[in-house]
C-alpha cells in the first residue's frame, strides 16, 4: 500500500500598507496558490500573535487556496509584523517592519489642527483684503 500526499506551495506572502485606521496602520497579507488549505498566523518581534482584523479564504479555478489576513500595527511598542502562511505540510514566512514616521503621519488631530490654523489664516486673508476695499484710502 503506497500513500500518496500531495501539496502546492503557494506564493511568498505578500504584505502591504493599506490605509490608516484607529490610531496605526492597516496591514494587509496574502498569498495564493497553496494546497491543502493554508492557515495565516501574525507575529510581532517578542513572538506574540496579534489578533487578525478580517481573515478571508477562497479557491481559485485550479482547486488551489488563497488567503487574506488584516491586522492594525498601532505606534506603540515593536512595530516589527511577520505573517506567517502555512499548511500541515509546507511553511512560507515573510516580514516587514513599519517604521516610526508613518505612525507620525496617522494622528487625525493634527491633521485637523493644521487645517484649522490653514483655514483661520485663509478667512483672515479675505476679512484684510475685503475691508482694504471698503476703507477709501486718505489721499
Amino acid at each position: 500500500m503506497v500513500e500518496v500526499e500531495v501539496a502546492a506551495l503557494g506564493s511568498v506572502p505578500l504584505l502591504s500598507l493599506e490605509a490608516y485606521e484607529d490610531g496605526g496602520i492597516r496591514v494587509v497579507c496574502r498569498s495564493a496558490g497553496w494546497y491543502p488549505p493554508p492557515q495565516l498566523l501574525w507575529k510581532d518581534g517578542s513572538g506574540q500573535h496579534p489578533p487578525s482584523a478580517s481573515l478571508k479564504r477562497s479557491r481559485d479555478e485550479r482547486g488551489l487556496y488563497e488567503i487574506q489576513d488584516v491586522i492594525v500595527v498601532s505606534g506603540k511598542g515593536d512595530r516589527n509584523v511577520s505573517c506567517v502562511v502555512r499548511n500541515s505540510r509546507l511553511e512560507q514566512e515573510s516580514s516587514l517592519h513599519v517604521s516610526a514616521p508613518f505612525f507620525h503621519n496617522a494622528r487625525p488631530w493634527m491633521v485637523a489642527l493644521v487645517l484649522l490654523l490653514l483655514l483661520l489664516v485663509m478667512c483672515f486673508g479675505v476679512i484684510a483684503y475685503l475691508f482694504q476695499r471698503k476703507v477709501p484710502s486718505a489721499g
